[in-house]
């Protein structure tokens, strides 16, 4: 046999590249089915927000940080 003569054959790693291809795209079809959908309606969210003032002084812009929720209080994280 000649090595010039010889074809190499790319079928079966084009099908291989076909199926990991496949397998990915049905594991994201797979996973966004198990995502939890948020219950909350943009209503109640835009509620939820406090409303800002639209000036730039200092003093506004302190008292909208002030009144912003400051989120989960974490000071016991290092007691678990």
């Amino acid at each position: 046999m000649n090595p010039e003569n010889t074809k190499r054959s790319f079928g079966p790693l084009i099908a291989i590249v076909i199926i990991i291809i496949l397998i990915v795209l049905g594991a994201f079809y797979f996973w966004g089915g198990k995502m939890p959908v948020s219950k909350i309606s943009p209503e109640t969210e835009q509620a939820a927000v406090a409303p800002v003032s639209p000036s730039d002084d200092v003093d506004s812009l302190q008292a909208d940080l002030q009144a912003t929720n400051p989120g989960p209080d974490m000071s016991n994280l290092n007691n678990i």
